[in-house]
């Protein structure tokens, strides 16, 4: 969003929600689309639907090959307590 001024910020709101509201239907239809295609209830995705449906295929291939699966609460990896081990081997640390 544009810098406001405090003058006509209620101008700039309304033209910010106009154009988010045209652009509401488009992302709509690629949710319903994505849905259809990874067999995924459309209220369960999150912000990148092509990325979470990637996610699914990934989750239900591991559940059908017997291994585990656990979930982070982050973006980061989870690696079971060796997340220092990662970090020395790639040289990047991990942000909480």
């Amino acid at each position: 969003m544009k810098e406001i001024n405090s003058l006509d910020w209620h101008i700039k709101l309304i033209e910010y929600l106009i154009e988010d509201h045209k652009d509401s239907e488009d992302r709509f239809r690629e949710l319903i689309e994505s849905a259809r295609f990874g067999n995924i209830p459309v209220g369960n995705f999150e912000n990148d639907s092509t990325i979470f449906t990637m996610d699914v295929f990934y989750s239900r291939i591991i559940k059908q090959d017997n291994c585990v699966s656990w979930y982070s609460n982050n973006s980061n990896p989870d690696l079971g307590g060796s997340e220092d081990d990662f970090k020395n081997l790639i040289g990047t640390t991990f942000s909480q």
